[in-house]
């Protein structure tokens, strides 16, 4: 009974996590890796460089107090949260 209902109420987590895998698979698929060459990618090297980067935009930003550094760190963040629904769209074409 508690199973049934952990299941029912968690139901969500599962969907959301099929489709990341699912995503990684066609990411994988579309540059020739497979899922675990993908995740390595995505999660060893991109993710930390990107987090590098925008910890350097906001530590200059926050140093230089610039309006134009302020839009590119915004532009920046834009990018990088359209970019893989973008991306997603154009693998499920």
């Amino acid at each position: 009974m508690i199973m049934v209902l952990l299941e029912s109420r968690y139901h969500w987590i599962d969907s959301l996590f099929d489709w990341c895998v699912q995503t990684i698979k066609d990411f994988g698929s579309a540059f020739g890796m497979n899922y675990n060459e993908a995740n390595i990618l995505i999660f060893c090297i991109v993710w930390p460089l990107l987090f590098l980067y925008f910890m350097t935009l906001a530590v200059l930003n926050a140093h230089y107090k610039s309006k134009t550094l302020k839009w590119v760190t915004w532009i920046s963040v834009i990018i990088t949260l359209v970019s893989p629904l973008i991306f997603e769209l154009i693998i499920r074409l």
